[in-house]
C-alpha cells in the first residue's frame, strides 16, 4: 500500500507505478493472474469493501468476492510472483478508517513519504 499526502503525491504514486510497469486496475475485479505488477487507486472509503474483502483473503488460495454489478460471486487466484498495490490519499485512509475496516492490520509492507 501506498499512502500519498494529498492528490498531487497521489498522481506521482501513480505516474511512477505506470513508469515502471504496473498495470492499472479500474476495480479490483479486474485483477489478473499475470507476470507483471498491478496498481488499484482507492479514491474513496465507500468504494473500499471489495479492495478489503481481496487484501483479507488474498492470503488464500482463493479469493471469493461479489461483482455487484453482473449479481455473481467472482472466484479469483492470485499470483504471488507479482504485487498488486493499492494507492490512497491520507485523507481516504482516515475515511476508511472510521468505517472500521482495519486495513493497515491487514497490509503487508505500506510506504508513505
Amino acid at each position: 500500500m501506498a499512502i500519498a499526502k494529498n492528490q498531487t503525491e497521489l498522481a506521482d504514486f501513480t505516474k511512477m507505478s505506470e513508469e515502471t510497469g504496473f498495470k492499472r486496475l479500474d476495480s479490483i475485479l479486474e485483477y489478473e493472474n499475470q507476470m507483471y505488477g498491478q496498481y488499484l487507486v482507492v479514491e474513496n472509503a465507500d468504494a473500499f469493501k471489495s479492495v478489503y474483502d481481496f487484501v483479507c483473503q488474498y492470503p488464500l488460495t482463493v479469493i471469493s468476492l461479489f461483482d455487484t454489478h453482473n449479481s455473481k460471486t467472482i472466484a479469483i487466484k492470485p499470483d504471488y510472483k507479482s504485487s498488486v498495490v493499492i494507492i490512497l490519499t491520507k485523507d481516504t485512509l482516515k475515511g476508511i478508517q472510521q468505517t472500521g475496516f482495519d486495513i493497515l492490520g491487514r497490509t503487508g509492507l505500506t510506504y508513505q513519504s
